[in-house]
C-alpha cells in the first residue's frame, strides 16, 4: 500500500508530505485547495505523461516520491523481475520532471525507463475517476470490464495472438496466389533469359582475354615490326648490343689476366649477353607469331560484341561476370517458382489449421464471456442494491459480432434504474448519480480478483448526496477492509466514513499561493465535516451533526463511539 507520498514544486504545492494508513483514507478540501494536484502526483508514479508547465513557477524541476509497502504475505505478480524484493519490503517511486519538460524515473533509487514505472504503478495502484466513470459510457471498455471480471485476459491474448498469425499468413498466400497467376509467364521470361546467357557460354575472365587479343590484332603490324627492329638492335644486325658486349667481355678477361678483380666483371657482362640473346630470340618468336588476321579479328569483336549485349540487357553498368551472377538469380528464382505450389499447399495447410485453433478459442472465450457476464450481472445488481439501488436491474449482455483480435463478442452494460423500465445502454440512461454507483459496484467486484493494493477514487460522490452517500460512504470502508482505500471526497457522509482524514487547503505567502495536507485529530475532523455540512459558517447545530455523523461511522465499523 501506499505509506507515503512527498511532491515538491508541482503546479501550487511547494513542499508537500504525508503518510497513509491501511483502510479508508478520506482527503477532503475546497475547490482549488490542490486535492486534484495530489491525484496527479500519483498518476506521475503511475507513468503518466509529464508536462514543463506542471513544474511550479521559479523552480527547476518537480519531483513526486512515493513509498508503497509491500504485502508480508505474498509479492504481488507481474513486478519486473529484476528488482529483487523481499516479502513485506518497500518499493520507492520517484519522479523529476525539469522545467524545460523532461522526466525522469527511478525504482528503489535506480533509474529506469518510465514503462517500469508504469508497470510497477499498474500492479500496485489503481485510480478511479471521472473519466473511469466516463469510460463505461463507451461500450467497447464493457469487454475489458468483463474479461478482468472472469480474468480472461489471457484467453482474450491467444485469440488475438492466433488472429494476427492468420492475418500474416492470409498475407502470404495472397501473395502467392499473386505469383502463382503470373508464374507461366514469368516461368517463360525467366527461362529464355536463362537460356540466353547459358548458350552464349560465357567463362569468367572471358571478356578480359578478348579486349587483349582484340588490341594484339588490331595493333599486329605494329607490333611485329617493333619486335623486329628489338630483335635487330638486341642481337640481330652488325654492332647489335650482344655483339657490343661480347667484345666487353673479351677486354675483361685480358685485362683479368693482370688484376682478378675484374675478372668477375666480365663473368657479370657474360651473363647479361646470355640473357640478352635469349630476350632477342623471344623478340623473334614473338615478330613471327604476331600476324594480322582479319578473320579471327572479326570474331573477337563479334563475340565482345555478343558480351556488351549481355551486359546493357542484364546488368547495366557492371561486366560480365554481372551477368553469370545474374544466370544463377535467374536459376533459384526458377526452381522457387517450381516449388511455389508445394509452398501454396503448406500455407493453406497452416492457414486452416490456425483458422481452426482460432475458432475454437474464440467459442471457449465466448462461452465462457457468457456464462461470467450472468454471474458479474448478478453480482452487480447485488452490489446496487448496497448502494441504494435495490430495484436496479444490471445485466451485461453478450451478442456475436464478426472475428475480430479481442473475439467475436460484443458486449454492452445495460441498466435499468426504475421499476417498469427494461433495461437499456448505460449511456442512455444513467443519471451522474447512477453512473458513480455502477462504477463503484463493478469496482467492488473487480477487487474481489484484483491484486491492486491501493485503490484512488476520485468525485466517486458524483450525482449523490444524503442516505445515498452515506451508503457509498459504507461501502468504500468494506472495500477498505481488503485493499488500501484513498478516497477525494465533498461529501461529509463519505468522510465521516474514513478510517483516516487528511485535509487539503491553501494559503497565500508572500506571493505565492501553496497547498498543503493534514492528516486530522478527532476534534478536527468534527471541524472538518462541520465546514463540510455548512460552508464558510460553521454553527454548533452544524458541529453537533458532524459529531453525530462520525459517531455512526465508528459504530457502522464496530468503532467505539
Amino acid at each position: 500500500m501506499l505509506v507515503h507520498l512527498a511532491i515538491k514544486d508541482l503546479a501550487i504545492i511547494d513542499n508537500l508530505e504525508t503518510s497513509f494508513g491501511p483502510g479508508l483514507n478520506v482527503l477532503s478540501g475546497e475547490t482549488g485547495a490542490g486535492k486534484s494536484i495530489i491525484l496527479g502526483a500519483v498518476e506521475l508514479l503511475m507513468g503518466a505523461k509529464a508536462q514543463a508547465d506542471l513544474v511550479r513557477q521559479g523552480a527547476e524541476e518537480a519531483r513526486v516520491q512515493g513509498v508503497i509497502e509491500l504485502p508480508v504475505n505474498h509479492e504481488p505478480a507481474g513486478l519486473p523481475p529484476d528488482l529483487d524484493l523481499d516479502q513485506g519490503g518497500e518499493l520507492i517511486l520517484t519522479r523529476v520532471i525539469s522545467a524545460t519538460g523532461r522526466s525522469r524515473a527511478y525504482v528503489n533509487g535506480n533509474l529506469v525507463n518510465l514503462s517500469v514505472l508504469t508497470e510497477i504503478g499498474s500492479r500496485l495502484l489503481s485510480i478511479s475517476g471521472q473519466h473511469q466513470a466516463q469510460r463505461l459510457l463507451k461500450p467497447e471498455e464493457h469487454l475489458l470490464l468483463l474479461d478482468a471480471y472472469a480474468g480472461l485476459e489471457e484467453a482474450r491474448g491467444a485469440v488475438a495472438r492466433d488472429y494476427e498469425t492468420l492475418k500474416r499468413i492470409r498475407a502470404k498466400l495472397d501473395s502467392l496466389r499473386e505469383r502463382q497467376a503470373e508464374r507461366s509467364q514469368r516461368s517463360e521470361l525467366l527461362a529464355f533469359h536463362l537460356e540466353e546467357i547459358e548458350k552464349a557460354g560465357m567463362r569468367p575472365g572471358e571478356e578480359e582475354e578478348l579486349a587483349l587479343e582484340r588490341r594484339r590484332l588490331k595493333n599486329a603490324e605494329q607490333l611485329s615490326q617493333g619486335a623486329g627492329q628489338a630483335y635487330q638492335a638486341l642481337y640481330g644486325a652488325d654492332g647489335s648490343v650482344v655483339e657490343v658486349l661480347g667484345g666487353v667481355r673479351a677486354q675483361l678477361e685480358r685485362l683479368g689476366g693482370l688484376d682478378p678483380e675484374l675478372a668477375p666483371l666480365a663473368a657479370r657482362v657474360e651473363e647479361s649477353s646470355y640473357l640478352l640473346e635469349d630476350a632477342g630470340r623471344e623478340l623473334m618468336s614473338y615478330a613471327d607469331r604476331v600476324v594480322f588476321d582479319p578473320v579471327r579479328l572479326e570474331e573477337v569483336e563479334e563475340r565482345l560484341d555478343l558480351i556488351n549485349r549481355l551486359v546493357r540487357k542484364h546488368a547495366p553498368g557492371a561486366d560480365a561476370a554481372a551477368v553469370l551472377a545474374r544466370a544463377g538469380e535467374l536459376g533459384r528464382e526458377l526452381e522457387g517458382l517450381a516449388g511455389l505450389d508445394g509452398e501454396l499447399e503448406r500455407l493453406e495447410e497452416e492457414a486452416a489449421r490456425v483458422e481452426a485453433e482460432l475458432g475454437r478459442r474464440a467459442s471457449e472465450l465466448g462461452q465462457n464471456r457468457r456464462q461470467a457476464a450472468q454471474r458479474l450481472s448478478q453480482a452487480a445488481e447485488a452490489e446496487l442494491k448496497d448502494l441504494s439501488l435495490g430495484r436496479a436491474r444490471f445485466l451485461a449482455l453478450v451478442e456475436e459480432k464478426p472475428l475480430a483480435p479481442d473475439g467475436k463478442d460484443r458486449v454492452t452494460f445495460l441498466l435499468s434504474a426504475n421499476p417498469g423500465q427494461d433495461p437499456r445502454p448505460l449511456a442512455r440512461v444513467a443519471s451522474g448519480g447512477e453512473l458513480s454507483r455502477v462504477t463503484l459496484a463493478l469496482k467492488s467486484i473487480l477487487a474481489r480478483k484484483d491484486s491492486v493494493e491501493t485503490v484512488i477514487f476520485d468525485e466517486v460522490d458524483a450525482g449523490i448526496g444524503g442516505g445515498v452517500a452515506q451508503v457509498v460512504g459504507r461501502k468504500l470502508r468494506d472495500l477498505a477492509r481488503r485493499q488500501q482505500i484513498l478516497c477525494i471526497t465533498h461529501l461529509p457522509q463519505i468522510a465521516a466514513c474514513g478510517t483516516s482524514h487528511y485535509r487539503v487547503s491553501k494559503s497565500v505567502e508572500g506571493q505565492r499561493t501553496v497547498s498543503l495536507i493534514q492528516s486530522l485529530r478527532e476534534e478536527e475532523r468534527v471541524e472538518e465535516l462541520a465546514r463540510m455540512l455548512a460552508g464558510v459558517e460553521i454553527t454548533a447545530k452544524a458541529l453537533d451533526h458532524a459529531k453525530e455523523m462520525l459517531a455512526e461511522g465508528g459504530r457502522w465499523n464496530g468503532e467505539p463511539s
